[in-house]
């Protein structure tokens, strides 16, 4: 998270008339071997605390929409067997949250 904290440091510097929005990192399902939803949750709420006292920056946790009642990605928005990619009704969720955090 302070890794990404100092990249948008520069980013801001570059542009400091922006406002950036920073996703959070999108569940996987239960049994994805590429990545592991407590690593990817643990990892989210470091990157929202360091968010959290920057005005131009806003943390949108639009991966909370495509979960199921578990807490891992729900399958109908899983496109493949590693249970990672995203399906396009998947992306068209996370930019209805990502428009929703912007208005």
């Amino acid at each position: 998270a302070e890794n990404y904290l100092a990249l948008l440091d520069k980013a801001a510097e570059i542009r400091p008339d922006v406002d950036f929005y920073v996703i959070a990192i999108t569940p996987v399902t239960v049994d994805s071997q590429f990545a592991y939803n407590s690593d990817i949750n643990k990892y989210n709420r470091a990157l929202e605390a360091v968010l959290a006292d920057r005005e131009n920056c806003r943390f949108v946790d639009a991966g909370a929409e495509l979960k199921n009642d578990n807490g891992t990605l729900h399958e109908a928005f899983c496109a493949d067997d590693q249970g990672v990619h995203l399906t396009p009704a998947a992306y068209y969720g996370v930019l209805w949250t990502l428009c929703q955090a912007s208005a």
